[in-house]
């Protein structure tokens, strides 16, 4: 079973995508929510998660600097973000991320491995 750590500033997104997704039928067993990049990288660093979906513009660390934490680690990330920015598209090819996303999403969207 895996773990995912969902992390974004809109309350409504978090727990939104935690409620809506079928976590189960993708084996994902725990999922762990954050508010901002600073609770979102104790969570990772605490958990290992396979998997992290995260926002691109958020209070106190964004997502390009919790990808920069997190280089180093082996899960998946995929950005979920309002803003479809050259340079937040050009920093999730630089590390690699799964998929980047426009809200408002739905889980169909959701390439879960």
């Amino acid at each position: 079973m895996f773990k995912v750590v969902i992390c974004d500033d809109e309350r409504i997104i978090r727990e939104g995508l935690k409620q809506i997704i079928p976590w189960g039928d993708y084996h994902f067993n725990t999922i762990y929510t954050a508010k901002d990049g600073v609770e979102a990288l104790s969570l990772i660093q605490q958990h290992q998660p396979e998997l992290v979906i995260t926002d691109i513009r958020m209070p106190r660390k964004n997502g390009v600097d919790l990808l920069n934490d997190i280089a180093h680690l082996d899960c998946n990330v995929i950005i979920l973000s309002s803003y479809d920015d050259f340079e937040y598209m050009k920093a999730g090819i630089q590390h690699h991320v799964l998929d980047y996303l426009l809200k408002p999403v739905d889980h169909a969207q959701l390439k879960l491995f």
